[in-house]
Formats: structure tokens, C-alpha cells, sequence
């Protein structure tokens, strides 16, 4: 008797619900029709700062060159005077050219560098 009990049981277990074919059309099939779209929009930086010119008294615009080279202009639209200040600690900065994604420096002896 117990063991007709429990394939009789087993037997329920099987069923499925009536709802499964509505699950079915609701969520499957649309999501079989779903296509990936490319991504076309610019790529933000992953660490988001300040973009700014650092500008010094005697009237010169910091620069950072392609190949790391730091110097001063007087150019005031030139692409590689534009730096991203982003904020890492209290007081603390990482400072990144925008054109050429190098990040600069300063040595204990007070020296610019690039990285």
C-alpha cells in the first residue's frame, strides 16, 4: 500500500504547471528575438575627475606631450594642456593628461615626471 502511495506521488511530482506554456510565450520567445546593439556612444573614463588647465604665473600653460615630455606654452587651445584632476584621498590627486592618458608626477626633489 505505501509503495502505490508513493508512485502515485512521484506521478503529481511530474505534472506540469498549466502556466508554463503562458512563462513560455511571456519570457522566452521575446527573449529569443532580442538582438545586442554595439555600443556607439564615446567611452567614459573609468575615474572621473576635473578637466582643467594648470596655468603658472609667469603666463605658461603646463603641457604634456605623446611621448611624456613636460613642458610650457603659451598656446591656450592646445589639446595637450588639458589635465583630469581625479580625487584619491583627502588632499591627494592623480593628475592625467586627457590627450595622452599619462599621469604626472612629482619626485621628492620637487621633479615632474611621467608615468
Amino acid at each position: 500500500m505505501l509503495r502505490q502511495d508513493s508512485i502515485q506521488s512521484a506521478e503529481l511530482k511530474k505534472k506540469e504547471s498549466p502556466f508554463r506554456a503562458k512563462c513560455h510565450e511571456i519570457f522566452c520567445c521575446p527573449l529569443k528575438q532580442v538582438h545586442l546593439k554595439e555600443n556607439t556612444e564615446p567611452e567614459e573614463p573609468q575615474l572621473k575627475g576635473i578637466v582643467t588647465k594648470l596655468y603658472s604665473r609667469q603666463g605658461y600653460h603646463l603641457q604634456l606631450q605623446a611621448d611624456g615630455t613636460i613642458d610650457g606654452t603659451k598656446e591656450e587651445d592646445s589639446s595637450y594642456t588639458l589635465f583630469n584632476l581625479i580625487p584619491v584621498g583627502l588632499r591627494v590627486v592623480a593628475i592625467q593628461g586627457v590627450q595622452t592618458k599619462l599621469y604626472l608626477a612629482m619626485n621628492s626633489e620637487g621633479y615632474l615626471y611621467t608615468s
